[in-house]
């Protein structure tokens, strides 16, 4: 053997299982961690259920991920779903690690992951409950199915994970991975921002986060009266 070859190994490929890549919470979370990683040991892979590009799809690719498309979940097309993503695992013997973001319907791919031989099969609990939609009937049935497939159980705390899973001898609490430095106060960037909106001297409350129930704005709503009966400004 030639002293100056060196060997070469690939790196351990996790498929991420996820709606869509865009600037959110737990797709923030899983990008935090994937700039960090070792990436010449470890490497991850998306499964998207979006047709369109998400925000981060370029930057994963730049890292070196594959984006795989499926379309999306639908009431109508849970039977079929399944045949695809077992069809999806066959094809693709690489992955012995799955990590399903999906909540309950996590059992989707988890199942199809389990029937193909998967070792390993992670379902990720990133809420403490379901907002009352077209899919609430399913999630709450896929629900009661996620531990016959799921290997390991991970939650943002361990409130999600007892809502998602009950009782479970082994899981992780995985928290997010922020970089402080992002956040360093910026005496120049603070006035050029609150000039730009109007408020230089204003007393200012933020609030960011999507309109649906789990931000529970109600709260946030009373909160804001509260301050506001001892500022007016």
């Amino acid at each position: 053997m030639d002293d100056k070859a060196v060997l070469r190994y690939e790196p351990i490929r996790i498929l991420q299982v996820v709606t869509v890549m865009n600037r959110a919470g737990l797709e923030t979370m899983l990008m935090n961690y994937y700039r960090n990683i070792d990436r010449t040991k470890i490497q991850f892979d998306f499964l998207v259920h979006r047709p369109e590009k998400g925000d981060y799809d370029d930057e994963i690719t730049s890292l070196g991920g594959r984006i795989y498309r499926f379309d999306p979940i639908t009431p109508k097309n849970m039977l079929r779903y399944r045949r695809l993503h077992k069809s999806f695992f066959v094809g693709h013997p690489e992955y012995k690690v799955v990590h399903s973001h999906l909540d309950a319907l996590s059992t989707l791919p988890l199942s199809a992951a389990k029937d193909a031989g998967v070792p390993v099969r992670i379902a990720h609990s990133h809420t403490n409950s379901f907002d009352r939609d077209i899919k609430y009937p399913i999630k709450a049935i896929s629900k009661k199915f996620i531990k016959r497939y799921a290997t390991d159980y991970f939650g943002c705390s361990k409130d999600a994970i007892h809502f998602m899973f009950g009782e479970v001898d082994q899981y992780e609490v995985i928290t997010n991975a922020v970089n402080v430095t992002d956040f360093v106060y910026n005496k120049e960037k603070r006035n050029e921002m609150r000039k730009s909106l109007g408020i230089d001297s204003q007393f200012v409350v933020g609030h960011v986060g999507r309109f649906n129930y789990p931000k529970n704005h109600e709260f946030l709503i009373d909160v804001f009266k509260s301050v506001r009966d001892k500022n007016k400004d």
